[in-house]
């Protein structure tokens, strides 16, 4: 199964891998955070943040879940998401 074309520069670790599985692909197939960063309706560099930190919001989480529609879940984000 081809998951389409990830783009990015570094090595995103854990939580960034997970959520380049799910973005949603662009219409030539390429994954990357600014992509997924427009289909949630957050910046960016917003998202490079949680990168960094390890660490997600819960509203942030569960709108990435709902475009990852079923590449990711919420069990696999749960260890990032602030409480």
């Amino acid at each position: 199964m081809n998951d389409g074309i990830v783009s990015h520069r570094k090595d995103l670790g854990p939580l960034g891998d997970l959520l380049l599985l799910a973005c949603p692909p662009s219409a030539d197939g390429t994954k990357s955070i600014p992509i997924l960063a427009a289909a949630i309706g957050y910046s960016a560099p917003g998202i490079y943040k949680w990168i960094a930190a390890e660490r997600m919001t819960w509203d942030g989480a569960k709108k990435v879940i709902e475009v990852a529609e079923g590449r990711v879940t919420r069990e696999q984000l749960l260890p990032y998401v602030l409480v």
